[in-house]
């Protein structure tokens, strides 16, 4: 049976589709802070590490990855339930991983595995075995016939760095953090049952073929267009059918010469459409960043009264140490 996410539960990087990082639990308060202390601890095996990934809560149970290990601990007593590791040429990576449908989705360097979170079986239906190479299926969908079969992402600087989210049967994952020479990031929505690649837009238009390419083209000097990666987790609206991104800086950083121009959709914030993956709106925060001063967390949706009227917004940081705001339905 799938467990029923409560309250206390943190099935998701940011919690949920919102980003909202924001738990509604009461026991600890700024009252008895101070009175904390250890109630379990969990011992990885030697030479596990827990690098960047964050734990998740789904049904009361944790889970957790390190390297190709994924574990499933008793949140409340810190007994382990489960351990598991993907098949195959799984290369570890990824900020940890989403709790959804009762699955769990694990990211690697360049691939996503799905366990079941029960018992830590792969789920078979799912890519091949439970595993799917995720950046070859995005690029393969992006430019059929471009790359050959035995072809690594990841040795053209396609990495994942960010988390899974998930919305209506959908996983949506931004791909490749921004310091390598990519053509551009991907953002894609994946079939959470088989892996199968709904949509895939890229952040730097290269031709067009490129949703938003007769908006980018002009705002480029020359053909080499690099940079753009995904380090945070989309944010999600299934109201408006919207799905939200930070996109990062331009490639290479500290030296524009090769690329001038405001070098569009770099150092924005995008809007896609939800279904389908076609630009809605964009705003760039920074014109032609030679700094690295991307957009850094968020975007975060939440909804506000301003002068009497509701209003859906949203809000990035950027490392200016700026924040912008946003009428997330309209940009």
């Amino acid at each position: 049976a799938v467990r029923t996410i409560g309250p206390g539960d943190w099935p998701l990087h940011n919690l949920d589709g919102h980003n909202s990082r924001y738990s509604p639990l009461t026991q600890i308060t700024p009252a008895n802070a101070s009175k904390l202390a250890v109630k379990w601890q969990f011992d990885l095996p030697k030479g596990s590490t827990l690098g960047s990934a964050t734990p998740i809560v789904g049904g009361g149970i944790m889970y957790v990855n390190s390297g190709r290990q994924v574990f499933a601990i008793d949140a409340a007593t810190g007994t382990q339930i489960w351990t598991t590791e993907p098949e195959g040429d799984f290369k570890p990576g990824g900020r940890g991983p989403a709790y959804a449908d009762g699955k769990i989705f694990v990211t690697g360097q360049s691939m996503l595995a799905a366990f079941n979170a029960e018992n830590g079986k792969p789920v078979e239906g799912f890519g091949k075995g439970g595993v799917l190479h995720l950046t070859k299926a995005a690029l393969d969908a992006k430019e059929p016939g471009t790359y050959p079969a035995d072809f690594d992402p990841y040795s053209i600087g396609y990495m994942i760095a960010s988390s899974p989210t998930y919305a209506n049967g959908t996983i949506y994952m931004g791909l490749a953090q921004a310091d390598s020479l990519v053509p551009g990031g991907l953002i894609t929505a994946i079939d959470a049952a088989t892996g199968a690649i709904k949509w895939v837009w890229r952040t730097i238009p290269q031709g067009p073929g490129d949703d938003g390419w007769e908006l980018a083209k002009d705002t480029w000097s020359g053909e080499l267009r690099y940079g753009g990666g995904i380090w945070t987790q989309p944010s999600i609206d299934t109201e408006l059918g919207l799905l939200y991104a930070n996109v990062s800086n331009p490639s290479p950083n500290y030296d524009g010469s090769s690329r001038k121009g405001i070098n569009l959709f770099t150092n924005s914030v995008v809007a896609l459409d939800l279904a389908t993956g076609k630009l809605r709106w964009h705003f760039q925060v920074i014109h032609h960043d030679i700094w690295d001063w991307d957009l850094v967390t968020g975007p975060t949706l939440f909804d506000i009264t301003v002068n009497g009227q509701p209003v859906k917004a949203l809000a990035s940081l950027a490392k200016t140490c700026y924040v912008y705001l946003f009428n997330r339905a309209t940009g």
